[in-house]
This record gives structure tokens, C-alpha cells and sequence, in this order.
């Protein structure tokens, strides 16, 4: 088993990591995530990636507002869900998910 200190990174293969190393260059990457990337990764932990495939299906055969009002109401169905889930691990703190709700 390697130690960190000799543990080869795939990409460079002798044990210096890239991405945290200066490259002298502009346009380099950084690591970190910002607001917009912690969101986004957030969304499709929770709803998958239905929606955004599903959106441009809606405005497409709906058009305009409608589209916009069945995810104006999606949205608060998931917030009043959201709330439930909230309230229920504040009431019975513990492990397990949703197991230690119905059981």
C-alpha cells in the first residue's frame, strides 16, 4: 500500500499534483467549487437529470407561460415536501433515513 507522500497522481505519474501546482500560465485550473457549481451539484443529486431534459421539451409544446406555471407549482410541491422531511428529521434526530420514519 502507498503512502500519500509516494502515491503516484495518474495524471502526472510521479507523485506531484497538477492541479494544485502553479503552471505559470494563464487560464490554468483551479480547484474548488463555487455558488453556481455547489447548486448545480445539489439539483442533480435530488432530482436526477429529468429536468433538465424535460424543460426545453415543455416550453417547446406549451409555450410561454404555461410552461412556466407547471414549474412554478412543481417547485412548490417540492418545497412543501422539502418542509415535511424537515420537520420530520428536527422531530426524530437519527440515522437511517427514511427507514427511521417508517418503521
Amino acid at each position: 500500500m502507498q503512502s500519500a507522500a509516494t502515491k503516484t497522481h495518474p495524471a502526472t505519474g510521479d507523485g506531484r499534483d497538477a492541479a494544485r501546482e502553479p503552471s505559470g500560465r494563464e487560464g490554468g485550473f483551479e480547484r474548488g467549487i463555487g455558488l453556481r457549481q455547489a447548486i448545480a451539484i445539489n439539483m442533480t443529486q435530488m432530482c436526477g437529470i429529468g429536468p433538465f431534459v424535460t424543460i426545453p421539451l415543455m416550453v417547446a409544446a406549451l409555450g410561454g407561460p404555461q410552461a412556466a406555471f407547471g414549474w412554478i407549482v412543481g417547485a412548490l410541491l417540492a418545497l412543501v415536501d422539502g418542509l415535511v422531511w424537515a420537520e420530520l428529521g428536527a422531530a426524530m434526530p437519527g440515522a437511517g433515513g427514511t427507514y427511521l420514519y417508517l418503521r
